[in-house]
């Protein structure tokens, strides 16, 4: 089979199953007129210095300061074939500090670079893609600003070997595996066309704390970054259904397809509950939350789903909500959880949500980071 014949297979299978793009044309073509919601779909942090070198799963694309063709393409062209992309950042120096008085339009530099970059990928506009914009703030002068990095960096993982068989596939019913219950051979495929558990950390904290919880209902992110390590909690409690501590769980995907303006506090909605111990009812709500959801925006309704779930279910004595490092949309609410919260908590690299920390001090939290500090 032809390179060229494989990756266009790639290309069918992978909108197959990644659905919708992130951005849409409109917002690649008028970004100034979209502006307050093209910035919705990134999360925005603030660093020193961003390094030029790549660092372990990740390739460095350099656009130059205020432009934005790519000048190294052949970097990522080369990975790929064998690679997915699970982040980019576009990465700025923030100067002036005020993206107001600078001198190329802000919003439509990052729309050239992002149709620069889905022109060298189309793959890479995809709502299983977590997408950043870095501003660099150690500058103070225009010539310190133009000797930093301007560009783009995609951090990555390896296909497995199996992927482009099992993506391709039809849809048929999955027989389950012996001795294993009802969703069980569904789930695990899905991990796998998710990428596998290249990430396994979800797994791993819930097997470490296994004889700590007791009476725990788990509340999943399942908005599209986090619906492999979501998926990992269901796998980990098919797995121990006889000893698993999980009662309930419930998915949230931050309002179904609500627009943004459409979203209240504590009443965004899109949140769905199962039974643990009925197993196909789990994965009912596992399927029609990924059904409903549309995703993009950054900010999530955690607080709203914590409590639903503590309403829903007032025996349980504590909650293990397994998440990415994205903003909440409604953190005020916080200070109505009157139990135990666990945070496994994935998409660390640019360090934690201060939320969370606060969070951590305040409501008893106790954290799972993707870093060290894992607990």
């Amino acid at each position: 089979m032809s390179k060229l014949l494989l990756y266009v297979m790639f290309i069918f299978a992978s909108f197959h199953l990644q659905g919708q793009s992130m951005f849409s044309d409109e917002f690649l073509n008028n970004p100034g007129k979209n502006a307050a919601n093209f910035e919705k779909l990134f999360k925005i942090i603030e660093t020193k210095r961003v390094p030029k070198i790549a660092q372990k799963n990740s390739v460095v694309l350099e656009n130059g300061y205020a432009l934005s063709k790519i000048k190294n393409p052949q970097d990522w062209q080369k990975l790929k074939a064998k690679h997915i992309a699970t982040q980019i950042e576009v990465v700025y120096t923030k100067y002036p500090k005020d993206k107001e008085f600078w001198l190329t339009n802000y919003h439509q530099l990052l729309a050239n670079r992002l149709q620069a970059l889905f022109e060298l990928d189309p793959l890479l506009n995809s709502k299983k893609i977590k997408y950043v914009v870095a501003l660099q703030t150690q500058c103070e002068t225009d010539e310190e600003a133009r000797k930093m990095f301007h560009g783009i960096i995609i951090r990555y993982r390896l296909r497995t070997a199996e992927e482009l068989k099992e993506i391709i596939e039809d849809e048929e019913e999955i027989p389950e595996e012996p001795g294993m219950p009802s969703g069980y051979s569904t789930v695990k495929r899905y991990i796998k066309n998710c990428g596998g558990m290249y990430d396994s950390m979800v797994y791993k904290a819930i097997e470490r704390n296994k004889t700590n919880w007791k009476n725990i209902a788990v509340v999943c992110d399942w908005t599209a970054s986090n619906y492999q390590y979501g998926a990992q909690s269901v796998v980990w409690h098919m797995e121990h259904l006889e000893e698993s501590p999980i009662n309930y769980f419930s998915f949230f995907n931050d309002g179904n397809a609500k627009y943004e303006d459409e979203k209240k506090i504590g009443e965004t909605g899109g949140i769905y509950f199962a039974d643990a111990k009925k197993t196909s009812k789990v994965m009912s709500a596992f399927n029609l939350s990924q059904r409903k959801g549309l995703g993009g925006e950054i900010p999530e309704n955690d607080a709203e789903a914590i409590l639903k779930t503590i309403e829903k279910y007032p025996e349980i004595t504590s909650v293990a909500i397994v998440c990415d490092n994205s903003p909440f949309r409604d953190f005020e609410l916080l200070y109505q959880v009157k139990i135990p919260v666990h945070v496994i908590l994935q998409g660390t690299e640019w360090g934690i949500n201060p939320q969370y920390q606060y969070g951590i001090s305040y409501w008893r939290f106790a954290t799972h980071f993707k870093t060290r500090l894992q607990c």
